[in-house]
């Protein structure tokens, strides 16, 4: 299962599992300023990784309406059973 934190505005999956708030993110990933899997992060929970957001972007709506974002959806989905996606 991986659940990604694409709550741009107020991200707080990265506190959940104390993950430092400004290291590379979805918000990266997404702009190709990251590798996808870089920014996958494995958690306490047996079979549980995390997307953290990342430092927040300037233009949260963009990112999530972008074709990047779908496409990583899609790689995500062919590497785990499970993609939960937290929103606002």
């Amino acid at each position: 299962v991986v659940l990604i934190d694409a709550d741009f505005r107020k991200p707080r999956v990265h506190e959940l599992f104390g993950l430092p708030a400004d290291e590379p993110g979805l918000a990266a990933a997404v702009d190709g300023d990251a590798d996808i899997f870089a920014v996958v992060k494995p958690t306490p929970v047996e079979q549980l990784s995390v997307v953290p957001c990342g430092p927040r972007p300037d233009a949260p709506a963009e990112l999530l309406s972008s074709p990047r974002f779908a496409e990583l959806l899609k790689v995500l989905r062919g590497r785990f059973d499970f993609v939960i996606v937290d929103t606002p």
